[in-house]
């Protein structure tokens, strides 16, 4: 297990373990002309929160854009792909997750981005998922400047399998 990083994990039995708390989405204006999103979880209900501050920032003449993804993790790369598809061009691939012996996902931006200036993304080693996803998609696409730590290593997908024990072994696909 050592050898195969996050790549493999035994987990305590789900009806003791505790769920993992959603973070908040939080956003402001910084010296009136930089925007700052805090995604948090990357939730359908946070996503609509940026949604919202992003249609303030548009109105406040917002020139300069800091996403905090330090500590985001999300588990749903569709809402991940979501996300990032507000700061990339329309018809860009974002990302693609592959799994052995089955067809690939590709997940494209369908969408104009809603906002198209300076970016910078905050990144440490507890971005995790999604968060790891839409950093690199976002800077890969030469949109975003990542700026902190290396990220976690956990952008990839997991089957949960019980194990006689009642523990779970969690299984990167």
């Amino acid at each position: 297990m050592v050898r195969l990083g996050h790549g493999l994990m035994v987990l305590p039995d789900k009806p003791n373990s505790v769920p993992e708390p959603v973070a908040p989405f939080y956003g402001e204006i910084l010296e009136s002309h930089i925007g700052y999103l805090r995604p948090g979880s990357l939730s359908n209900a946070n996503l609509q929160a940026a949604d919202k501050k992003l249609a303030e920032f548009a109105g406040k003449k917002v020139n300069a854009l800091i996403i905090d993804l330090r500590s985001s993790a999300a588990n749903d790369f569709a809402i991940s792909a979501d996300f990032a598809k507000r700061f990339s061009p329309k018809g860009k691939t974002l990302f693609t997750l592959r799994k052995a012996g089955k067809q690939d996902r590709v997940f494209n931006s369908d969408r104009d981005p809603v906002y198209d200036g300076l970016l910078l993304l905050l990144a440490d080693g507890d971005t995790a998922g999604g968060g790891e996803a839409v950093a690199s998609a976002l800077r890969h696409l030469d949109k975003a400047l990542v700026i902190g730590q290396a990220t976690a290593g956990r952008a990839v997908e997991y089957s949960d399998l019980p194990l006689p024990s009642g523990k779970i072994l969690r299984v990167a696909v």
